[in-house]
């Protein structure tokens, strides 16, 4: 598993896909198609109301989708997004104790398929095709006070 976080660890497990956090490593020059390379950014929201701190953060999950063609690329992406989204409403996720994250796509952020102008599949330089979906996780945590 290249996957290093635990949500790109929670994608790589339900899609049972191989994955990359944030590009393929320098080692592997073709990999396997299809695979799929996650990235994520993040925002915080910091709060303290009477009786408990509230830590609310948001991911954009990045998952570029990359296969042989661009037909393989629209299957393999639909598959994915069945099972990362499956009621096309977004799903709760329980990764940790304690911690509740709710995921959804976002359609408004999604690339569509494109070829892959600068790296081959294999020694006979034929391209890879991808495109990107974003997700959006909304991650809660609630700390009770002390005191």
């Amino acid at each position: 598993m290249r996957a290093s976080s635990k949500l790109a660890q929670w994608v790589e497990q339900t899609t049972q896909m191989t994955c990359f956090y944030v590009q393929v490593p320098e080692d592997i020059k073709y990999p396997e198609c299809p695979y799929l390379i996650i990235a994520e950014s993040t925002e915080f929201l910091n709060e303290q109301t009477l009786d408990r701190r509230i830590d609310a953060e948001t991911v954009y999950l990045y998952i570029s989708v990359v296969d042989s063609t661009p037909g393989n690329v629209i299957n393999t992406r639909d598959k994915v997004r069945k099972l990362l989204n499956p009621n096309q409403y977004g799903q709760t996720l329980d990764l940790e104790p304690g911690i509740r994250m709710f995921i959804k796509r976002n359609p408004d952020m999604c690339q569509p398929v494109m070829v892959d102008t600068e790296n081959s599949l294999d020694q006979s330089g034929r391209r890879a095709s991808f495109a990107v979906d974003v997700y959006n996780i909304e991650q809660i945590n609630f700390t009770p006070l002390e005191g």
